[in-house]
C-alpha cells in the first residue's frame, strides 16, 4: 500500500483487515492527496508511524537509538529509521540484526546511485554499525511534563524551559537535598521565573534524588501549602 493509505490506516489504530476496510482506506488515502501535499504527507506518517516495540514516531525513535533530535541524525542513522517502519515487530535492533543490516546498506547504495552521497559519505554511512537497545529517553522535566499532560496538553508542547538553566536547577535541587537530607529534609523543588515576561525558565518539581520512599515522582511546586513551607 501506499504512504498516504499507511497514514489512513494509522489513524484508524489498525483496525482490522478485511475487503470493506481496505476499500474504504482507499477512498480517505484519495481524499489525503487531494487535499495535503506529499511532504505532509510523509510527516504525518514518519510522527505515527511504529518504530519496533512501545517506540512510536520518527522523534522518539531519534531518542531512543541515538540518543538525539533527528536533525543531527547521520546517513546511516537516517536510513535505519527509513527502513525501520517497514516492518517493525519482525526487524528490531535487538533481533534480526542481518535482514535490517542488508534494507538499510540497500536504502544507502540507492541513494548512492541516485547522486545524493559521494562514495566517501557511502563507504562511512556503510561502515556504521546498527544501533543496540534502546536508549531511555531524557528526563530533563519530569514534572512538567506530567503537569502538561494532565492538563491536556497537545501531543507537542512547545515550552519557555532555557536547557542549560533546567541542568543547573536540577544540579542545584540534588546538591542541596543530599545536604538537607541528613536533617530528614528529603523534598525541594525550584522554580525560575522570567520575571518581565513571565515566562518559566527552569521546572524542577522535586529533588531527583528523594527516592520513591518519599515521594519523588510529587510535584512540590503546584502541591498546596502554607505559607511557612513555602518560605
Amino acid at each position: 500500500s501506499t504512504i498516504s493509505m499507511q497514514v489512513i490506516r494509522l489513524a484508524q489504530r489498525n483496525k482490522p483487515r478485511t475487503v470493506v476496510r481496505k476499500l474504504l482506506e482507499s477512498v480517505l488515502a484519495t481524499r489525503l492527496e487531494l487535499q495535503y501535499s506529499k511532504k505532509r504527507i510523509l510527516k504525518l506518517y514518519a510522527s505515527h508511524a511504529p518504530y519496533g516495540g512501545n517506540v512510536i514516531g520518527l522523534d522518539a525513535a531519534s531518542w531512543r537509538y541515538f540518543g538525539k533530535s533527528p536533525e543531527f541524525l547521520s546517513w546511516s542513522e537516517a536510513a535505519f529509521l527509513a527502513v525501520l517502519p517497514n516492518s517493525p515487530a519482525h526487524m528490531h535492533p535487538g533481533r534480526n540484526r542481518t535482514p535490517l543490516l542488508e534494507k538499510r546498506n540497500r536504502l544507502l547504495r540507492k541513494l548512492a546511485r541516485k547522486g545524493l552521497l559521494d562514495a566517501t559519505t557511502l563507504d562511512l554511512a556503510l561502515s556504521e554499525s546498527l544501533p543496540e537497545a534502546p536508549l531511555p529517553l531524557p528526563q530533563l522535566a519530569p514534572h512538567l511534563l506530567d503537569r502538561a499532560i494532565r492538563e491536556g496538553a497537545p501531543a507537542r508542547l512547545k515550552t519557555t524551559i532555557d536547557l542549560q538553566l533546567q541542568f543547573s536547577a536540577t544540579e542545584t535541587a540534588s546538591r542541596h537535598q543530599a545536604l538537607l537530607a541528613q536533617n530528614g529534609i528529603h523534598n525541594l523543588a525550584a522554580l525560575i521565573v522570567h520575571v518581565p515576561s513571565g515566562q518559566v525558565l527552569a521546572y524542577v518539581g522535586n529533588a531527583p534524588d528523594a527516592g520513591a520512599d518519599h515521594g519523588v515522582s510529587v510535584d512540590v511546586i503546584a502541591a498546596p501549602r502554607s505559607s511557612g513551607s513555602i518560605f
